[in-house]
């Protein structure tokens, strides 16, 4: 996500706050709920949040595959979520508790929300490229599919197996890290059980 789609999506967002407010009060009331201290809020905050960030992957400039699995989940998710909200009860709580309800027949909101979400999640990875360059965190400029030698504890130690499969050269191949000798600073070594 880009900076356009940031901005993109937080405008909308806040745009959406402003218009929810101005609302008239019989189109907000089924969104109202009490909290724990007598206060009134609202729930209205959910549909708006999945409206702006939509709005926010329609103006990014990424692959539209990819694009269309961002909406597809958020769309559906947010759905299944105000269905939740607008006709859910408090008799089932909690993943556990609606799918117990499942489980002795009874079709929560709930559970609407979980079997929503999760088929959503499906559905987007459907829409996804097959072949993909894995998942770029800020800043990396390689791709990040597996735990890659940089990311391995400095002091790792070769498994069994790959101990087995080494040569029989007393060692000369094993990498400064297998050897015990380490870059940087030095952990006391713990006091060995006899």
């Amino acid at each position: 996500m880009g900076i356009l789609s940031a901005v993109v999506a937080a405008a909308a967002t806040a745009g959406l706050e402003r218009a929810a407010e101005k609302l008239p009060k019989e189109n907000r009331e089924p969104f109202e709920r009490t909290n724990h201290r007598g206060e009134s809020v609202t729930l209205l905050e959910g549909p708006v949040a999945v409206l702006g960030a939509l709005a926010g992957v329609a103006a990014s400039r990424g692959n539209g595959k990819v694009k269309a699995a961002a909406v597809v989940a958020g769309a559906v998710s947010g759905a299944v979520g105000a269905y939740d909200d607008l006709r859910g009860t408090t008799q089932a709580k909690g993943f556990r508790g609606h799918l117990s309800a499942l489980k002795r027949g009874e079709v929560t909101s709930g559970a609407v929300k979980i079997l929503g979400v999760g088929a959503a999640g499906l559905a987007a990875a459907a829409l996804l490229p097959r072949k993909s360059g894995g998942v770029k965190a800020a800043g990396d400029s390689e791709p990040k599919t597996s735990l890659s030698k940089s990311d391995e504890p400095e002091d790792a130690k070769p498994s069994a197996a790959a101990k087995k499969a080494e040569p029989k050269t007393g060692g000369a191949t094993r990498s400064k890290a297998q050897s015990g000798q380490r870059k940087g600073p030095q952990r006391p070594k713990s006091p060995s059980k006899k």
